[in-house]
């Protein structure tokens, strides 16, 4: 399934880039790098991601840089830098506020609670998703709604909010 899904961006990778159009480029460099990132293939997600923001940058696509933002805070994270994570969360989220685009704010808001959720900064990680949960519940996002509600859960337990965790989790099965 992953080798499918790896193919089948990379070939609309190399048909975009027959196009020349850099915008649908940029999509499929940020496309092709999460499936990595599912993969925790970050040596490939690396320099997709990278390519993809440059490019972003270059033709001031701010739409598709606060993606490549997210996208790299989810990578830095995951190899471990949460320093840097951090700041591209922020920055990403800053963008997104910028540029009004709420489910972004929720998806960098998702970051930067995973990263203090991993520092144990339980307050913090706490605060930061059930921020992105209020926006989800304004966008109607379920499934984005209830990954969150779950990431709320698990912070309550390491904040020993056993109450909280139960709350969330039942709200979660009831909209299964």
């Amino acid at each position: 399934q992953w080798r499918k899904a790896v193919e089948t961006h990379r070939a609309a990778l190399e048909l975009r880039r027959d196009g020349q159009n850099q915008n649908e480029i940029v999509q499929s460099l940020s496309n092709l790098a999460v499936v990595h990132l599912m993969r925790a293939d970050l040596r490939q997600a690396a320099a997709l991601l990278q390519e993809a923001y440059v490019m972003a940058q270059r033709l001031k696509q701010k739409r598709r840089a606060r993606i490549c933002l997210v996208n790299l805070a989810w990578l830095r994270r995951q190899q471990g830098n949460l320093a840097a994570a951090l700041e591209l969360a922020h920055e990403a989220e800053s963008l997104a506020l910028a540029l009004e685009r709420r489910q972004s704010v929720g998806d960098a808001r998702v970051q930067r609670g995973l990263i203090y959720y991993e520092l144990k900064d339980g307050e913090q990680a706490l605060a930061t998703f059930q921020a992105a949960v209020r926006i989800w519940e304004k966008e109607a996002q379920r499934h984005l709604l209830r990954e969150t509600r779950i990431f709320v859960a698990k912070t309550a337990v390491l904040l020993g909010d056993l109450s909280l965790a139960r709350h969330e989790l039942m709200l979660v099965v009831d909209e299964l």
